[in-house]
């Protein structure tokens, strides 16, 4: 789990309405040779984190493997709005973010985690 800052908070119904909130996973890598899964879930930093029905599950990045030896490098970006309105997290400058490996075996390397803003038209 890591702890991502949001960038805005307590946005506009104007705002909510032109952009949606995403959560960023950069720099995925790996081996080309393997297949990998891992699901995502969100959190409320002040909440227990041992708590299941507090944490939003929000997606899963998979990959299958390509059969020739390499390094992939990829990304993976998900919208956040709906959850963290369950959430009622508005306010929170911060999220807990946590990857939940499913499928996999050797390493798995994780650049960046973080939040934008994207147009929704």
């Amino acid at each position: 789990s890591v702890i991502v800052k949001r960038p805005k908070k307590l946005r506009s119904k104007v705002e909510k309405e032109q952009e949606e909130e995403v959560l960023v996973i950069e720099g995925i890598e790996f081996g080309s040779d393997k297949s990998i899964a891992f699901d995502v879930h969100v959190d409320d930093v002040e909440d227990d984190l041992s708590d299941p029905d507090q944490v939003e599950f929000v997606g899963s990045f998979v990959s299958l493997h390509h059969g020739h030896n390499g390094k992939t490098s990829t990304s993976f970006k998900v919208g956040i709005s709906k959850v963290l309105e369950n959430l009622n997290v508005d306010v929170d400058d911060d999220l807990v973010v946590t990857l939940v490996p499913k499928v996999g075996e050797g390493e798995v390397c994780i650049g960046n985690i973080m939040i934008e803003f994207l147009p929704k038209y």
